[in-house]
């Protein structure tokens, strides 16, 4: 019976996934996408909405296009462009809303310009509920900003997700000078308090953590003329400068936060990925591109240590399974696409048996449209080795039962702490170690204490961090 179990869900795999193993096209060719989102389960606290497989597009000049990403091959309706209006959409998010026995999605659209007053910011919201396939109108949403804030633009948006049986929860709008906090749906707003920040603040990403019932919040943008980043913990009305390690003029252009902690953050910084791991106190570089900017971060909801960097002018795509320290390119299978501009994670389809969800990561390109890569079974590049970016780390036996081995190299005199982190990112047991200069040095981690399971080892000296997964059975 356990064979033809394995054997049976092997057909499955191959049956319904092997044309989503690499980077593939998703449909409008031919379209520049400036902005991409759908509905974000939050896999480690057990939350999953109805309306998760939904990804929704964002257009140059044609407005807003609906997709459900487990249709193959892609199916993408219009749902805009909005009336009388000039359409350009820097930013869009969608939000899980629930009232009584009814759920659906808030979805929420900016824009640069809509007629009126030029240089006011443009919001557009339209819902749709669990019994219906696509929003039926669009109204406006930016009550109270418009007219206020002289940002000229919404550059980005995200939004904290609730049920009918929970508080309903904010949305948050980023301009050119600050940030919002909407109420839910968006009908009232809040200008946002900047602390530490020399000057005022532009966000060009905002992430949230967790999405459901979350309360942290990371945005990435510029300080005056100079790239910075901000924290939040309530929910986006109070947020903390943190200088970037930049020695020119920019802006940061993306952030995404590590599942289970609010802690670990990833900032796009032009050719560099810069990492925080202990709440932006101190940043590293954790990778570099020639020729390229990065442009898109997207973290994988089931794995912690998983991150995903993507950029142009050409097409780059890069993860790494190990918190930032060794990367791995990702390419297309057929075709060439252009830059990446966007990207999102949704849920493709639910394997059987009880098994997680299988979420895609959707990318939107320069002018070849919408991409995806299975994050479950896709594979990265085979003429791509990793390229590791700090010292090497070997940990075993993996998997361990009651003791494992870690051996790293050292560069420096000082103590080595080696954390074991659970899969929401909480240390369960810290040791620390002499280190030996120049050297290797290894040390034995007792595991009798923990449950069976997956966990994260951090080895940690001075600035440098490195990351290994850990099996513990029984």
């Amino acid at each position: 019976m356990t064979l033809l179990r394995v054997f049976f869900l092997g057909l499955l795999f191959v049956a319904g996934t092997s044309m989503r193993a690499q980077v593939q096209q998703f449909g409008m060719e031919k379209w520049w996408i400036t902005a991409i989102a759908a509905e974000q389960g939050d896999v480690l606290g057990g939350w999953s909405g109805v309306l998760a497989n939904q990804v929704f597009a964002a257009t140059k000049t044609d407005g807003l296009f609906q997709a459900n990403v487990s249709r193959s091959p892609a199916q993408w309706t219009p749902i805009g462009p909005f009336r009388g209006a000039t359409i350009d959409i820097p930013a869009i998010t969608v939000q899980h809303w629930g009232a009584g026995p009814r759920d659906g999605l808030h979805v929420f659209a900016s824009q640069r310009y809509a007629g009126g007053s030029a240089g006011q910011p443009v919001l557009w919201r339209a819902t749709l509920d669990n019994f219906e396939i696509t929003p039926q109108g669009w109204e406006r949403a930016d009550s109270g900003i418009a007219g206020i804030d002289t940002g000229t633009v919404i550059y980005s948006l995200a939004a904290y997700y609730y049920t009918g049986h929970t508080a309903p929860q904010p949305v948050l709008a980023g301009t050119g000078t600050g940030c919002w906090q909407g109420s839910a749906g968006g009908f009232n707003w809040t200008a946002s308090v900047f602390r530490g920040s020399p000057l005022f603040g532009k966000l060009n990403a905002i992430d949230v953590m967790p999405k459901w019932f979350g309360a942290h919040a990371w945005a990435a943008g510029r300080s005056g003329v100079m790239p910075a980043a901000f924290s939040s913990n309530d929910q986006g009305l109070n947020w903390k400068y943190h200088g970037l390690p930049a020695l020119i003029e920019g802006e940061a252009t993306a952030v995404a936060i590590a599942p289970g902690t609010s802690d670990t953050v990833y900032v796009a910084l032009y050719s560099n990925l810069m990492r925080s791991m202990d709440g932006g106190d101190t940043w590293v570089q954790c990778y570099h591109i020639r020729n390229n900017r990065f442009t898109a971060l997207a973290c994988d909801p089931e794995n912690p240590s998983h991150i995903y960097a993507g950029g142009g002018p050409d097409f780059v795509l890069m993860r790494s399974t190990d918190f930032g320290d060794s990367w791995s390119s990702i390419t297309p299978v057929d075709g060439t696409p252009a830059g990446i501009t966007c990207m999102t994670v949704a849920i493709m389809d639910s394997l059987p048996m009880g098994r997680l969800p299988r979420e895609g990561l959707f990318i939107g390109t320069a002018g070849s449209g919408v991409w995806v890569f299975d994050m479950m079974l896709g594979q990265v590049g085979v003429d791509d080795p990793v390229q590791p970016t700090s010292a090497s780390l070997r940990v075993w036996p993996n998997p361990a039962r009651d003791a494992v081995t870690i051996e790293f190299e050292s560069g420096g005199t000082g103590a080595v702490t080696v954390d074991v982190l659970d899969m929401l990112g909480r240390v369960v047991s810290t040791h620390v170690r002499s280190a030996v200069p120049n050297d290797r040095t290894q040390t034995r981690i007792d595991l009798s204490a923990l449950v069976p399971g997956s966990y994260i080892l951090r080895c940690s000296e001075g600035l440098t961090s490195r990351h290994s997964t850990l099996s513990v059975v029984r």
